[in-house]
């Protein structure tokens, strides 16, 4: 897939990003599986399952020239399908994307601008509502 090591190097470019909430209650794995489908159906990087939070990025880890309409009709789709059952906080921005770590320890990984005050927007955020940010 990568024949260009210089490819998962640190850099900053633009990225389409999609956090999710998911309502805890018995189907909870359920739900995340159903996320997990259709980010992988929209061509999606998901970044981290922490719990009941999904990170999804669009654009990574190669750049995508239709990243924001794949974004946009995840968004759209995911919200038919588990709506009252989701928060979802979603957008674009121009951030950090690429390897962090060591020598002994490498992950890749999007340093998401202003993630603590979208994380902030995600929590506060009624089950069922989404917001551009």
């Amino acid at each position: 897939m990568f024949n260009n090591p210089e490819e998962l190097e640190m850099r900053k470019r633009k990225i389409n990003f999609v956090m999710i909430l998911v309502k805890e209650d018995s189907n909870i794995a359920e739900r995340i599986s159903v996320v997990i489908n259709l980010a992988q159906k929209h061509d999606a990087m998901i970044d981290a399952i922490t719990g009941i939070l999904i990170s999804i990025y669009f654009g990574v880890p190669l750049d995508h020239p239709d990243q924001k309409q794949k974004r946009l009709a995840f968004v759209n789709e995911i919200s038919e399908s588990l709506g009252p059952f989701l928060s979802i906080v979603h957008g674009e921005c121009e951030c950090p994307v690429g390897n962090v770590g060591n020598e002994n320890q490498m992950n890749f990984t999007v340093l998401l601008p202003g993630y603590k005050s979208k994380l902030n927007k995600l929590t506060t955020l009624e089950f069922g509502h989404i917001i551009a940010d």
